[in-house]
């Protein structure tokens, strides 16, 4: 079986969708991490996976927000509701880049 290819910049919602399982995926293994860490402590094991976590999070997961806020959010049709809702969404990215 052939190996699924990520979609490219043809398909612009495919990959903002793909990024975002890519960062649900990172914050599973971030929970594995934090229960890893409780039961037995910084191992090799867990010291790779934290740093792979930060790799992500600081090279390709960096850039999701602002893919998001310049590139998606200003060909969405500007209704009130989603106005709303857009307007949440750059909060809640502004609040996650103070931690």
């Amino acid at each position: 079986m052939l190996p699924t290819l990520a979609p490219g910049f043809d398909e612009p919602l495919a990959m903002l969708r793909a990024c975002h399982e890519r960062i649900l995926r990172q914050c599973a293994t971030l929970t594995k991490l934090a229960a890893h860490l409780r039961s037995d402590g910084l191992t090799d094991g867990a010291r790779q996976a934290a740093d792979n976590i930060h790799r992500y999070f600081s090279s390709a997961g960096l850039h999701h927000h602002d893919d998001e806020e310049y590139d998606l959010f200003p060909l969405l049709p500007t209704e009130p509701a989603l106005a709303g809702l857009l307007d949440a969404l750059v909060r809640e990215h502004a609040d996650m880049e103070t931690i």
